[in-house]
């Protein structure tokens, strides 16, 4: 049993460590501005939890599971879209068009400005050809599944298609995605509770391994050796697959606003 929480602790441990983005493009002081934002994140998210300890033993479980998931993501490259992605690149086109400049400059000009972001780059070989991009938004959108890109190319197809100047609809669409990016805020942090559950009742049955060691029955002679508990340890994994895929379709849907019938 040593052995095993050892391992957890070393593995946990390796998935924490602050890893750098593997896409990134320095630019006088944005790596370190980065550096101190993922720092000041996680020290965030470790304050969160130790308060949430106090209170709430099953939601900080949740939130610690969650940020160990985040984490993860990052350290092995996955290519997210995110609000806050999103709400940068916007403010900052809704600056350089108001500055005067062409869309596609703008583009190209807030996308090499910063932090490189690889789920671009289909948008600027689209502006590099000339090309409109309305229909590039669009289908980025779609590829990433993104309410926010949705929006960005909504603006962007209708200020090509009617000839409006496109400053005003960017920032509109940033105020939109802004205000639904706080609306699934509220809503993430009213299922909390039940996520935090989720993870809980997940992590029960190794509680159950726990207790029949101490009992004197090791995990492969309760489950291996007999028919009955080889049964038994199926059939528990079948019902937490499916409680486990339920639940997420519930919990999704009551994030997406959708009726739970």
């Amino acid at each position: 049993m040593t052995g095993v929480l050892v391992a957890l602790l070393v593995l946990g441990a390796g998935v924490l460590w602050p890893v750098r983005a593997r896409h990134e493009v320095v630019l006088g002081l944005s790596d370190l501005a980065g550096r101190r934002e993922r720092a000041a994140r996680q020290q965030a998210t470790v304050a969160s939890v130790r308060g949430l300890l106090a209170v709430d033993p099953v939601a900080a479980t949740g939130t610690g599971v969650r940020g160990l998931l985040g984490r993860a993501r990052a350290r092995f490259g996955t290519v997210r879209v995110t609000d806050d992605a999103v709400l940068r690149l916007l403010d900052g086109l809704s600056s350089a068009l108001s500055a005067g400049l062409p869309p596609h400059a703008a583009l190209e000009v807030v996308a090499s400005a910063g932090p490189q972001v690889p789920w671009l780059d289909p948008v600027r070989r689209a502006a590099a050809a000339g090309s409109q991009l309305g229909p590039a938004w669009k289908e980025l959108a779609t590829q990433h599944e993104s309410p926010a890109l949705r929006h960005v190319a909504s603006a962007w197809a209708l200020s090509e298609r009617s000839g409006a100047a496109l400053a005003p609809a960017v920032a509109t669409a940033a105020d939109t995605v802004r205000r639904s990016r706080e609306s699934r805020q509220t809503a993430q942090a009213a299922a909390s509770g039940a996520m935090a559950s989720m993870y809980m009742l997940s992590l029960l049955p190794l509680v159950g391994l726990a207790g029949s060691s101490v009992l004197g029955w090791s995990p492969r002679e309760l489950y291996l050796e007999q028919p009955l508990g080889l049964a038994s340890a199926v059939l528990g994994v079948v019902l937490l697959v499916v409680g486990w895929a339920v639940s997420r379709r519930l919990v999704r849907r009551a994030l997406r606003g959708q009726v739970v019938r």
